[in-house]
């Protein structure tokens, strides 16, 4: 969660701050006053979703490389009097799995 920064939460109610106080005290200036507190907003809100994509992009890479390293964990077993390479997940009940040096363990 981008939001869950408790510097950006003290932005955004400064902004809110801004905003109030301007638009209140700045009466010969109330066309521009709000400026100030649009651009923290502004930037608050460009912040969260840099911070959210960047994000999104790790997990979506962590998600690939999770792939990629079940796909490499094959085991030989004998199913059926057969030698075979399946992976870990397609191991049922009543396969041998010949243990190897340095192989985890289904």
């Amino acid at each position: 969660m981008a939001l869950d920064d408790f510097m950006l939460k003290i932005l955004i109610v400064a902004a809110i701050i801004s905003l109030i106080v301007s638009m209140i005290f700045e009466k010969d200036r109330r066309n521009i006053a709000w400026v100030e507190g649009a651009a923290i907003l502004a930037a608050v809100f460009v912040v969260s979703f840099v911070t959210a994509w960047n994000d999104y992009k790790k997990e979506e890479q962590f998600m690939k490389l999770n792939a990629y390293s079940d796909a490499q964990n094959n085991v030989n077993v004998m199913r059926e009097g057969k030698k075979c390479v399946i992976n870990f997940d397609d191991i049922k009940v009543g396969d041998i799995v010949q243990v190897e040096v340095g192989m985890a363990i289904p």
